[in-house]
């Protein structure tokens, strides 16, 4: 099954993926400034727990807090 990594950081995501053999692909979203999921996982897909093949590509969404100076 695809391990749930929403939460974790962006280093723990990946390793936790790669380790059971899944290919990991890496996208960013804007949050605000100082938001607590700077740094972390806040969607992945396929959805934690699925079924897939091994090798199965999953993405995984990255919070980045915009710079609160500009």
């Amino acid at each position: 099954p695809v391990p749930a990594v929403e939460g974790m950081r962006e280093a723990d995501a990946v390793a936790a993926l790669t380790d059971v053999d899944l290919v990991v692909n890496v996208r960013s979203e804007v949050l605000p400034a100082y938001s607590p999921n700077d740094g972390r996982v806040i969607s992945q897909s396929p959805a934690p727990d699925g079924e897939v093949d091994l090798g199965t590509r999953v993405t995984i969404v990255i919070g980045r807090a915009e710079d609160p100076t500009g």
